[in-house]
């Protein structure tokens, strides 16, 4: 899996705060990144048939839909069954905010500052080598798989021709 195979659905109802980011994701990454000025649209998106391999998302989202924070984002998500890692931006610096996202799923969360986008992409990172290791290890299986099939298929065939010799003689 190549950086250019991972897609990133970015989440923010700030138009700048959201051009910024998805500019800058785009001219330092190789990712496909996608841009949802609301959890519907991405929700909508993903039962589509278009999932991601990482969300990024503001923690107070569009307060014109149903998704008013990425908490709720995230329990949206588990209800469709969907094991997506989820990145939250957030401007709130306090460690209740941190606990509850994280309890509810989240992979990471970032704060809204002057190093966010270096944050952002350490976790990015981080998602895309895990990615990238279950790719190898799925990879690996079915290498093993073919392998113990062929053993199988040799030792029938082996066993088949030991019992004609028997037969024949």
């Amino acid at each position: 899996m190549n950086d250019s195979d991972i897609t990133i659905y970015v989440v923010e109802d700030n138009e700048i705060y959201s051009l910024i980011l998805s500019n800058e994701l785009m001219t330092k990454t190789d990712f496909c990144i996608n841009v949802f000025s609301s959890g519907e649209d991405m929700i909508k998106n993903i039962e589509e048939g278009k999932k991601p391999h990482i969300i990024i998302s503001d923690y107070n989202l569009s307060l014109q839909g149903e998704l008013k924070t990425a908490v709720e984002l995230i329990e949206k998500l588990n209800t469709i069954d969907l094991m997506i890692p989820v990145i939250i931006l957030t401007s709130k610096d306090d460690i209740k905010t941190a606990i509850e996202i994280l309890k509810k799923g989240a992979f990471d969360f970032v704060i809204k500052n002057d190093n966010a986008f270096y944050q952002i992409l350490s976790s990015i990172k981080k998602v895309a080598d895990l990615l990238k290791l279950k790719e190898e290890i799925r990879i690996q299986k079915l290498k093993r798989s073919k392998d113990i099939k062929r053993m199988a298929l040799l030792f029938a065939l082996t066993t088949i021709g030991f019992i004609t010799l028997l037969l024949l003689k």
